[in-house]
C-alpha cells in the first residue's frame, strides 16, 4: 500500500477500531472526576462524535511507509501516492538515516472526498532490518494541517510517533501510535488529546488480513468543559482493512458516567448507549450504520446543541 504519510484507509471513516488492553486504568475514582465532563442524554452524541473523530482521524494519519525510505526531494501525483484528485504530493527531504527529515506537503488531493491541505514534518526516529522483520519509528508534527472544506474542515495540530513492524515469518504488520500533545478543531468543537496509545494488527494482506486495533485515550473536550477516557471492553475485529468490525465494544468515560458503542455482527451497525449516572443501566440508545457516524465526524460542529 502506497500511501505518504496521511490516512491509512481508503475510507475517511475508519471503523473507529480502538480497544486497550485494561480497562482499570481509565475508569476513574469517585474522587478522580474533577475536571472531568459529565456524559448526559443530551451531550452523549457530542461525546461520542468527539470520541469517533479522535480515533478515526488518528488511526488514519500518520502512517510510517517504507517507501519513504527511499524517496527525497520529489512531486509526485495524487494518484501515484494513493490518493485521489488532480493535484500533487511535494517531498523535501529525505528519511534514510536517524535524524533525517522530510518535508511533506499537500495540493489538491483528497481522499474519501475530502480535501487534504498543509504540509507535515516527518522524522526518522529509528530503523532496522534483519532476516526477521523491519522495524522504523517516525514522527509527524502537524501544523495548521487541514482535512475537508468549508463548514467541515477540521484542523490538525501537535505530533505523533508512528512505529511500524513488519514480521516477514508471520506476515504480521503492527502499528502503533503515541501521543501526548495533539488538537483537532472544527469550528467550536475543540479536543486537545493528552494521552494516547493505539496499536493495530493485520496478518496477511490489508484488504483482506483480519484485523485488531488496540488503544487507550484521554483527551480535553472544549464542548464539554471537561476531560474524557476512551477504553474498549471488547477488542474490535474485522475482516479486511475497508470493512467495518463485526464485534468489539467502546467506552467513554466522564464524571460519574459513560457511554459504549457496540460494533454489530453485520458489520454495518453500531450500537450508541449512554449511562449518565453511572449505575450500570443504560437509560437510552441509538443503532446506527457506521456511515451515519462518518458523517457526523464531517459535520462534527452541527451536533453542538443550540
Amino acid at each position: 500500500m502506497w500511501r505518504i504519510c496521511l490516512f491509512l484507509g481508503g475510507s475517511l471513516m475508519l471503523p473507529l477500531l480502538v480497544s486497550c488492553s485494561s480497562e482499570t486504568n481509565f475508569d476513574p475514582s469517585p474522587a478522580a472526576t474533577e475536571g472531568r465532563a459529565s456524559i448526559t442524554e443530551t451531550n452523549a452524541g457530542i461525546a461520542t462524535s468527539e470520541a469517533s473523530a479522535i480515533i478515526d482521524i488518528i488511526s488514519l494519519v500518520g502512517t510510517s511507509d517504507e517507501r519513504l525510505l527511499s524517496v527525497s526531494d520529489t512531486s509526485l501525483s495524487c494518484a501515484l501516492a494513493g490518493y485521489d484528485g488532480s493535484g500533487s504530493v511535494i517531498l523535501q527531504g529525505r528519511l534514510r538515516q536517524p535524524g533525517d527529515t522530510m518535508k511533506i506537503t499537500f495540493n489538491g488531493c483528497t481522499l474519501a472526498g475530502a480535501p487534504l491541505a498543509g504540509s507535515v514534518k516527518a522524522t526518522l526516529v529509528k530503523y532496522s532490518q534483519d532476516d526477521q522483520g523491519e522495524r522504523y519509528t517516525t514522527r509527524y508534527l502537524y501544523q495548521d494541517f487541514l482535512i475537508g472544506s468549508t463548514a467541515n474542515l477540521i484542523s490538525l495540530n501537535g505530533d505523533l510517533t508512528v512505529e511500524s513492524n513488519y514480521d516477514y515469518l508471520t506476515e504480521t504488520s503492527t502499528t502503533t501510535r503515541t501521543s501526548s500533545s495533539l488538537e483537532l478543531a472544527q469550528g467550536q468543537m475543540i479536543v486537545t488529546v493528552t494521552e494516547l496509545r493505539c496499536v493495530d494488527a493485520y496478518t496477511g494482506l490489508w484488504d483482506t488480513a483480519p484485523f485488531t486495533t488496540e488503544c487507550q485515550l484521554r483527551f480535553d473536550s472544549a464542548a464539554l468543559g471537561g476531560s474524557l477516557s476512551v477504553v474498549t471492553v471488547e477488542p474490535f475485529r474485522g475482516v479486511g482493512g475497508e470493512n467495518r468490525p463485526s464485534s468489539g465494544e467502546l467506552r467513554i468515560n466522564g464524571a460519574n458516567s459513560k457511554a459504549r458503542l457496540i460494533a454489530q455482527q453485520d458489520g454495518e451497525h453500531v450500537l450508541l448507549q449512554w449511562d449518565q449516572d453511572n449505575d450500570d443501566r443504560y437509560e437510552g440508545q441509538l443503532l446506527r450504520t457506521w456511515d451515519e457516524l462518518k458523517r457526523d465526524m464531517l459535520d462534527w460542529s452541527s451536533l453542538l446543541t443550540p
